[in-house]
Parts: structure tokens; sequence; C-alpha cells
């Protein structure tokens, strides 16, 4: 099902998969490393470096705005900027290569000493990748990236974002398996991949007893709601998707992609040469569709202003929280405090963005919680609409 190079490459992935996939089950989905990537080379030298730092910025791009297809010509124009976003870079040697390397070490048996009858065609031998030698870590200037977007009008997408689980099922010859936790491992490294390749928590399902008491191949094969969203609920993910990659007689891979988002379900179907490219496209799709829900086109001239009441904020530290939290968010300009009373603040916010994206992002973040008050608890600050969230521990 897969080639021997698409398996030696996800072998080596698969041994950050662990930490990257379960460790992070019951935390905020807040993602680090937006505005750095790594780019193989084949020396160390600046030379190699200016040519690499072009294409370090279009893996950052990809991440940042959530899109994985700009427009060519735009890439192409802001990848001319990369040097000048450039914050911090440095070498170090590749692991692939090491892995490579290792292996050339390793004694192979002469072909005359095989036990098989049969003769070895080596036209039917794929070629093997060979490896970089060296990796360019890059970290670009948030600040200096965000603004070349917004002159672009292309959207920003920040670090708070939805954590995603997966249940996704192969289907081939008759066998179903659901992909997680033993099962499958080639598979869950390439969604590791692109886990880190867009920026978005994929989680993938323990398959422990509670999993398999909870749900069934059947119930994923029949795209069965309620178990799904039942056996989903441990994990606390903010979208559930289910998938299901069928093998057909004819050799080609059928796709299925249910997204479940609150009350909100989405479909997506096709047809694909390969399981690699089922998969790849469908997380492409889902994750774009994603991107467009909360990444946002910032447009500092259109200034939009909220008021916020803040409750359970009780001393300084409280207060010092909610500040950075809010601060933080793309979208929010300027923040100003303008009233203190006992165990709440009414805060002032100039959003670059629509308030409903930032009532999202807030959702996502989970660090303040809306709750419902009194009629009237808000005339204290003239007719305007007050949104009322809850600091949480």
């Amino acid at each position: 099902m897969h080639s021997v190079h698409f398996m030696n490459r996800l072998f080596y992935l698969f041994s950050l998969l662990w930490c990257g996939l379960f460790c992070g089950v019951l935390q905020a989905a807040t993602v680090d490393g937006l505005y750095e990537a790594e780019v193989p080379i084949a020396k160390q030298s600046d030379s190699e470096r200016d040519r690499a730092l072009p294409m370090a910025l279009q893996k950052v791009l990809i991440k940042v705005t959530g899109q994985h297809q700009l427009d060519d010509r735009t890439v192409e124009r802001l990848s001319r900027q990369a040097k000048r976003l450039t914050r911090q870079f440095r070498f170090h040697t590749n692991p692939a290569w090491q892995e490579y390397q290792a292996k050339l070490a390793t004694p192979t048996a002469p072909a005359w000493q095989s036990t098989s009858d049969d003769e070895v065609d080596e036209s039917e031998t794929e070629p093997v990748m060979i490896p970089e030698p060296y990796l360019l870590w890059v970290k670009f200037d948030m600040a200096l990236v965000n603004q070349m977007l917004v002159e672009h009008d292309l959207p920003i997408w920040g670090k708070e974002r939805p954590a995603v689980l997966l249940w996704l099922l192969i289907d081939q010859q008759g066998e179903r398996t659901i992909v997680g936790g033993e099962a499958l491992l080639v598979i869950q490294a390439e969604i590791k991949r692109y886990s880190e390749q867009r920026g978005v928590p994929l989680w993938l399902p323990l398959l422990d007893l509670e999993d398999q008491r909870s749900i069934t191949v059947s119930d994923l094969s029949g795209n069965f709601v309620e178990p799904i969203i039942d056996a989903s609920q441990r994990y606390r993910a903010d979208v559930v998707v289910l998938g299901r990659l069928k093998a057909l007689d004819s050799g080609s891979w059928q796709a299925r992609w249910n997204l479940y988002d609150g009350a909100e379900q989405q479909a997506l179907y096709g047809e694909h040469q390969g399981v690699e490219a089922g998969l790849a496209e469908g997380l492409d799709q889902l994750l774009d569709q994603l991107a467009q829900r909360y990444a946002q086109r910032l447009d500092p001239s259109q200034a939009r202003r909220v008021v916020m009441r803040v409750h359970g904020v009780a001393d300084l530290a409280g207060y010092a929280r909610v500040s950075e939290y809010l601060s933080g968010l793309d979208n929010v300009k300027k923040l100003y405090l303008r009233e203190v009373a006992e165990q709440a603040l009414l805060i002032e916010l100039e959003l670059l963005g629509e308030v409903a994206v930032m009532e999202q992002l807030l959702a996502l973040g989970k660090r303040l919680r809306p709750v419902t008050v009194l009629e009237g608890e808000n005339s204290e600050f003239g007719a305007e609409r007050v949104l009322n969230y809850r600091l949480m521990p």
C-alpha cells in the first residue's frame, strides 16, 4: 500500500508521534511555532541559507494563513521578502540523513545468498530518495509577517486553534481498521506530519478499553453520529472528524469525510489513486474549511469597538492574566480598562476583525467562558452591548 520511501520517511517521524498526538488530549489548543519552519539543505553556507529562506517562509505562510494553496504569483512576491523577515536561523544535522547513513553502514546479504527462488527484478525497485544532510531552522518576525499579510489582504490565523479529533477507518479487502493506538503506525505518522505542516492539533483516539466499549467499526462505517460523539467526549476536542478510506475493486480508494462541529455537520466525498492521496486531499480540504472559519483578514483602518465584562477577577494577578490573554489575540488592536468592580472588570477592545470571530477564538482558548447576566446589569455603560465572560481557574 505504501512505497518503501514513504514508509521509511514516516517511521522516522513516528518516533515523535506519541507526545504530539496523545499527551495533549486535555490541553488547550494553543499552537506554538507558527512562524518557524525547517528546510532540508545540502550544506551549511550563506548561499544555501539564502536559497532556502523563501521555502521556509512558504511553509510559514501555509500555517499562518491556514490555506495550503495560495496564489502562485502572490507567494513568489512574498517570498522575495524572506530575508528581511528573518529573525533567527540555525543549521543542524538532518536526522533522516543520519538514519540513511546508518542503513548504508549495516551489512546486507549478497544477492547470491538470497533464499528466494525468484530472481529480483531491478526494474521494479523504486529509487531511494537520498535526504539532504542538513536542516535550516528559521524563525520569522511575527509582527512583520502579519503586517505583510495585512498589506496583501491575506487572512491571519492566530495560535488559538481548534483541536481536531480524527476517527479514521481504513477499509481494504473486507478488513476494517481504526487508525490509532498501535494500529497503522505509518498512517498515524502521516497525520502527525499534516498536524505540524498546517499548525492544527490533530488527535487520534487511544483505542483503549474505554474506546473499545464506546464505539465499533460498524458505528464508524455507518456514520452513526450519537456513538461517535459520545466516544469523543473524553478527549474534549473542539471538532470531531470521521474519515473512511475504502479500497475499491478498480484499485482506487473511495473517501468520505464528515466534520462535526457543534450543531454543524459537513461532508466531503472523493475518489483517489492511493490511500496517501485520499488522506492528503481530505485533510487539506478539512483544514482549509476550518481556516476559512477562524482566520481573519485584518483591516487596521476599520477598527471595531466592543465592550467586555470579565467576572471572577479577584486580584491583580487575575487582571494580568486577562490583559495578557486578550492583548495576545491577533485581532485585538488595543485594550482599555474602563471600570473595576467587585471581582469584575469592564474592558473596551478595539478589534481589527469581526466580533463573532473573536467570540469563536475565546471559545477555543477556554480561558474565558461566556456567562449570562441579569437584565439591566449592563446599563451603566450606556446602550452598548456588553460581552460577559468569566475568568476560568
